[in-house]
């Protein structure tokens, strides 16, 4: 499995490609720059057809609407507490919490918070829940939902490949921050406590910074 990922974004978010059957892939939190997104998906012979988000701040989900205009049946994927970050009410809800000036910290395309489509399905705890129109493509990945960092942050794991995507809530040396609106320190102490339990070599995708595993993160109990 040829996981790779791009910076992308105004504070440097890991977007993930995960290459899935035939020549489809999924891409985990497309923080911005589209076109390197497409660029490298097509240099590779992918087409994007699933967009996971682990979480819904804007720096994973910028790119969306762009992704969106280009691949018209991509498939959009979010955790219900967090689907308010998605769609008509998104807007609203990403000024109140970041400020007006968020559209501007894209000068490139500054109007792309008022185009985020609304979800097509939701990550909730269990397995990856068949996705419209491409059925079981993400057979083997399951849905961790880690609260703390926000409501409905998730993490996307594969038990037989020993992969997890942790987005912001685990990173290497440290974990998300809980001091915006919906962030909650005792929840993700939990969530940090469930991760520890999973296999220690598992290999964790982070949502910035480089991998590590969870041997290497939980080394002592948490």
């Amino acid at each position: 499995m040829r996981i790779s990922n791009i910076v992308t974004g105004p504070i440097s978010t890991n977007t993930w490609i995960l290459p899935l059957t035939g020549d489809f892939a999924a891409v985990i939190d497309p923080g911005g720059n589209y076109n390197d997104i497409v660029s490298y998906i097509s240099s590779i012979g992918l087409k994007p057809c699933i967009i996971l988000l682990t979480h819904g701040h804007f720096d994973h989900i910028a790119a969306i609407p762009d992704l969106k205009k280009a691949f018209p049946d991509i498939k959009t994927g979010i955790n219900q507490a967090d689907a308010i970050c998605l769609g008509k009410k998104a807007p609203a809800f990403h000024k109140k919490t970041m400020g007006e000036s968020l559209p501007f910290l894209y000068p490139s395309n500054p109007d792309w918070i008022n185009n985020l489509p609304e979800a097509d399905f939701f990550l909730e705890e269990g397995p990856v829940p068949e996705i419209p129109e491409y059925g079981q493509l993400l057979e083997g990945w399951e849905i961790i939902h880690t609260p703390g960092h926000t409501p409905g942050s998730v993490c996307l794991y594969n038990k037989s490949q020993k992969i997890m995507f942790s987005g912001d809530t685990l990173f290497c040396g440290g974990m998300g921050r809980t001091d915006l609106p919906g962030g909650n320190q005792r929840q993700l102490e939990t969530s940090l406590k469930k991760l520890a339990a999973f296999d220690p070599e598992t290999i964790v995708c982070p949502g910035h910074g480089g991998t590590t595993t969870i041997g290497k993160e939980f080394s002592s109990a948490v």
